[in-house]
């Protein structure tokens, strides 16, 4: 029954751009956030980090750094989510499991702090799952959303602190409608398959 839950909201989910004026409960939102922290990432990295935003003021900034679109207008609430690479080099040891044994944890923590090094891009890019999950469990939840792009990133960080890579800003809030039908490629326009050759045993 879960997993079909689960599908059904993935069906559902589209992107509303137009919000009536019910307030999301911020403990609501919380509660999402603490989901969604469940996502998985490259050596547990948990590269995401996010700020909500309920501010009226701020959210009126954020229309303006985002050229004016008309999501923020009426957004209940605004959900930044970006990564910190510094803060995750801060945490190596708080996520290494504690179930892990003493070489495993070694290898880990060489492992993750070499890649924070030489390749930092990889871990930031794994944020990108925690959005999945957050606009999924937004919407298991009744809250419509929609992830933006187009901000002047720099004022955005200024104005919230942040110290990072924004990856995505979501605006959210009860949904005046349910957003456009889906259209999407078809699927054998975006999945290949390379299956290994049976060979008979006779």
């Amino acid at each position: 029954m879960d997993s079909e839950m689960i599908l059904k909201w993935m069906q559902e989910r589209k992107s509303v751009r137009s919000f009536t004026e019910q307030e999301v409960d911020t403990r609501l939102i919380f509660k999402i956030i603490d989901h969604v922290r469940l996502a998985p990432s490259g050596f547990n990295a948990q590269p995401w980090r996010f700020v909500i935003v309920k501010d009226k003021n701020m959210i009126q900034k954020l229309y303006q750094y985002s050229g004016y679109q008309k999501q923020l207008n009426t957004a209940s609430c605004v959900i930044v989510l970006y990564s910190d690479l510094l803060d995750v080099h801060g945490k190596v040891e708080d996520v290494l499991h504690p179930e892990m044994s003493p070489d495993k944890k070694r290898s880990d923590k060489k492992a993750l702090l070499e890649t924070l090094e030489v390749a930092p891009d990889v871990l930031q890019s794994q944020g990108y799952i925690a959005l999945g999950y957050l606009l999924l469990a937004l919407t298991a939840y009744g809250i419509s959303s929609v992830p933006m792009l187009g901000f002047d990133l720099e004022k955005v960080k200024a104005m919230l602190k942040i110290k990072g890579s924004i990856l995505s800003v979501v605006a959210a809030g009860y949904g005046v409608d349910e957003g456009h039908a889906h259209h999407r490629l078809a699927l054998d326009e975006i999945a290949r398959l390379y299956e290994r050759e049976e060979r008979s045993l006779l």
